[in-house]
């Protein structure tokens, strides 16, 4: 627990560095970096001061942990938060009235990315990092009079860099870079959706751009497409050759969109191009099948009329081995596009609790993307061996609602339950 004292001044802190102003530049929270330390012998537990300014003079001396974020109101209330030291991520809020009185502390299985606090003093707002618990990229709004949490969501539209409070309104914005607000009601009901999604494609870089066209097209009007279509062609045009990953992306879905639009030749065209950069890129079975219907010979109607067994469209169609391999690889792509994932360590002590949450499935994306990276990189290996394992069994039988639930953005309940109950495809692989 962080402890404190008033005092009237103390030379210590003017080596205390790492300020959190408040908006009249008056009263300041000012932490110490890591070289200043207070060591209490009898527990043996290394702390870091903790200060209150006011107009130059130190009104309260405190210390804690690891002291990271500070925030401080117009009316002194101020606010701290601890990286605590551990195996297990953590950190705590506590909150002070201006003389330095404790008005709540909260404990989150998460660490604290950032804070800020209302200029009344009246809430205060805690957005957590990832981490494998509950609290994970949750953003905290607490009333502090009532010393309670009032929100906890996940924002739509990311982590901020900074926050501003109405609070007669009871909205809270998060800012970002190139002066980018949106609104939340305190209830966390977000308020400005429709320019968010019109501004993120405006700020989109071309790779990012690929994503956002990816995910919209899961939900788009055929009236909606040719714009989706001119989206991806901005992306070539902002120079997609240094992107391996994302240009066979591209290209595949600016033949799904074309197929959709019934532009077969241009399909046909832009999936050529994605197997070309990337052969696993998952286009195969609908290039043949595109090339077959396209053929001066023909085939029947019948055989015209089928298409591509697709993840969307599955019910009625052969599930095999082949097929199942599309499905992993179009999620795994989606979900580890950057590759970076390659970088974090496989951790066997994550094995069984990724095996629980597969167990429990349905696995969205955004579930995935709320793990730790630890699991995330579990899952990753997982999904990779199996890619590998199905392209080795590509007739393997399964049930035909096998893939009901599974698309690019999910791996349906059977899929995961597959994989938890038959564990590792390639267990000597992981000692290698």
């Amino acid at each position: 627990m962080m402890s404190g004292r008033l005092v009237a001044g103390c030379s210590v802190y003017q080596a205390l560095i790492c300020s959190a102003r408040t908006p009249s530049q008056g009263t300041v929270v000012i932490f110490c970096s890591a070289k200043i330390q207070i060591v209490n012998k009898a527990e043996g537990v290394t702390a870091n001061p903790v200060a209150l300014v006011d107009n130059g003079s130190v009104v309260f001396a405190g210390e804690c942990e690891r002291p990271t974020e500070g925030a401080v109101s117009n009316s002194g209330t101020f606010a701290i938060t601890d990286t605590l030291f551990g195996d297990k991520l953590g950190s705590k809020l506590y909150v002070y009235s201006a003389d330095g009185s404790l008005i709540f502390e909260h404990r989150f299985s998460a660490n604290t990315l950032n804070i800020g606090i209302s200029p009344e003093g009246t809430h205060v707002v805690a957005q957590m990092c990832n981490s494998d618990t509950d609290d994970s990229g949750k953003l905290f709004l607490f009333e502090i009079s009532q010393a309670k949490v009032i929100a906890a969501l996940i924002p739509e539209t990311g982590w901020a860099n900074e926050y501003e409070f109405s609070v007669p309104d009871g909205i809270l914005s998060l800012c970002y870079r190139g002066n980018r607000k949106y609104k939340y009601r305190f209830d966390g009901t977000f308020l400005d959706t429709e320019r968010f999604e019109r501004e993120r494609v405006e700020d989109a870089s071309p790779t990012e751009l690929v994503l956002l066209v990816r995910e919209k097209m899961k939900s788009a009007t055929n009236e909606e497409l040719p714009g989706l279509l001119s989206l991806i062609d901005r992306a070539f045009a902002g120079n997609l050759s240094e992107y391996h990953d994302y240009r066979a992306l591209a290209f595949r879905v600016k033949g799904e969109i074309n197929e959709s639009l019934g532009n077969k030749d241009q399909a046909i065209s832009a999936y050529q191009e994605a197997i070309n950069i990337d052969p696993k890129i998952g286009v195969k079975q609908r290039l043949k099948k595109l090339e077959k219907a396209n053929a001066p010979s023909g085939s029947s109607n019948t055989k015209k009329k089928k298409g591509k067994p697709t993840t969307n469209n599955i019910m009625n169609s052969p599930i095999t081995g082949e097929t199942v391999q599309e499905a992993m690889y179009n999620f795994t792509q989606y979900a580890f596009i950057s590759g970076s994932i390659k970088e974090t360590p496989l951790d066997t002590e994550k094995f069984a609790s990724t095996f629980t949450i597969l167990r429990a499935g349905p696995l969205s994306q955004q579930e995935l993307a709320a793990q730790s990276l630890p699991i995330q990189r579990v899952i990753y290996e997982l999904l990779t061996q199996y890619i590998m394992f199905f392209s080795m069994n590509p007739s393997l039988q399964f049930p035909p609602d096998f893939l009901a639930q599974s698309n690019s953005k999910m791996l349906g309940h059977q899929v995961t339950a597959y994989i938890a109950e038959h564990g590792w495809p390639f267990p000597q692989m992981l000692q290698q």
